[in-house]
């Protein structure tokens, strides 16, 4: 993980945003688990949230990845439900609000 200095962080007064990601999806593929996203062109990279359920109920959001390019990324397989997000970012520090979150049971 990256440290805390170089993720974007969100602030609703920033006037350079870009639409937040759609059509999230994921699937489950032997052992790993495939995300995948549209976003904006603008979009360079993403940051990719995941928490996984318990049996005390939901975890926080942990960030899975901060720098995925393109529009998937690969996680092992969990042995609980887990949520997913993602959140886009431009060259121009232009940032999205989060993804709908997508759940894998």
């Amino acid at each position: 993980m990256e440290p805390a200095s170089t993720k974007a962080v969100w602030n609703p007064k920033q006037t350079n945003r870009l639409p937040e990601p759609t059509t999230v999806s994921v699937s489950k593929q032997q052992e790993q688990v495939k995300l995948t996203w549209q976003a904006d062109p603008k979009a360079k990279q993403f940051i990719v949230q995941k928490r996984q359920c318990n049996k005390d109920g939901w975890g926080t959001w942990q960030d899975a990845i901060t720098d995925a390019k393109g529009n998937e990324w690969l996680d092992q397989a969990p042995s609980t439900p887990v949520a997913y997000r993602v959140r886009a970012i431009g060259d121009d520090g232009a940032i999205s609000d989060w993804s709908k979150t997508i759940y894998l049971r």
